[in-house]
Order: C-alpha cells, then structure tokens, then sequence
C-alpha cells in the first residue's frame, strides 16, 4: 500500500476480500471484493494490470494493450510471467522480492518507460493478424488426422 501512496494521480483498483486494510489504504487506492477486470482493463484510462500472470490475464493484457506487472505464484504464471518479461510486455517480480521498493521501481517503470505500451502493442496486431485462420488450421488438421488416423 505504502508503494502505491507514491503514485498520488494514479487511481488503483484492488480485489481484496477482507476488511483489514481500509484503515492503512492511501485514498488513491481502493478495495474491492470483485473487479469487472475485463472492464476495467478496457478502459482507456486503466495503464497497467498488476496480475498474478495466469493465461486469461496474460490474454486480456494483450488483447486490450495493457503493459502487466505478474507476480506468479503457482503452476503456468511462472511460465507466463517469463513470456511477459522476455517480450517487454511487462515485468514479473517474484512473490519473495516483494516490498515497497520493488512494487514502487516496477510500478514506476511500467508507467513511464513507453517501451511497455508498443510492445504490447506490437504483441496485440500479431495476434489479430495470425498468418493462419482457425478455418484453415481446422482444415490442415483434419487432412493430416483422416491421412494418418491409423
């Protein structure tokens, strides 16, 4: 809480399901039990996604050009944190280096560094624009299996 205080015209929306931190919440931040996150991350005025780097995050990062933060914490999000790393998509921190310094430095980064933004950018078009349609995918697959099925 005290790394997001430092970012005073920064609004922050977090899905939290306890009450314990109302009292040492910054007012630029606030606590939700459930968050639209599809919604907000479509939002021209949302900037980063602070996430846990599952797929359907990493998905909607991309989809809607949003620069992520992924703190993984099990199974594929390790994976996914790498892929957002390796292709400036955004920056993983482990959960182990967490403090207010590294959410600050991280935070600060995404925010200001435009590197984030056309990267995923970048990453947004590819996609949109495979060089192989899911019709043609289906076509090529079904060939393949009906010549070798045995």
């Amino acid at each position: 809480m005290k790394a997001f205080a430092k970012f005073p015209k920064t609004q922050f929306f977090v899905r939290y399901t306890a009450d314990d931190l109302d009292e040492l919440k910054p007012k630029n931040v606030e606590l939700m039990k459930w968050l639209p996150q599809i919604d907000l991350l479509h939002n021209p005025k949302t900037k980063i996604l602070i996430t846990h780097g599952g797929y359907n995050s990493l998905q909607e990062a991309i989809n809607t050009a949003t620069p992520a933060l992924a703190i993984p914490l099990f199974g594929d999000q390790f994976k996914n944190g790498r892929i957002i790393e390796r292709h400036n998509l955004g920056l993983m921190l482990a959960k182990s280096e967490i403090n207010e310094e590294t959410i600050t430095t991280a935070v600060k980064s995404l925010l200001e560094d435009d590197k984030f933004q056309k990267s995923v950018i970048r990453m947004r078009k590819m996609i949109q624009k495979k060089p192989v349609s899911p019709e043609q995918n289906l076509v090529k697959w079904t060939e393949f299996l009906a010549e070798f099925k045995n």
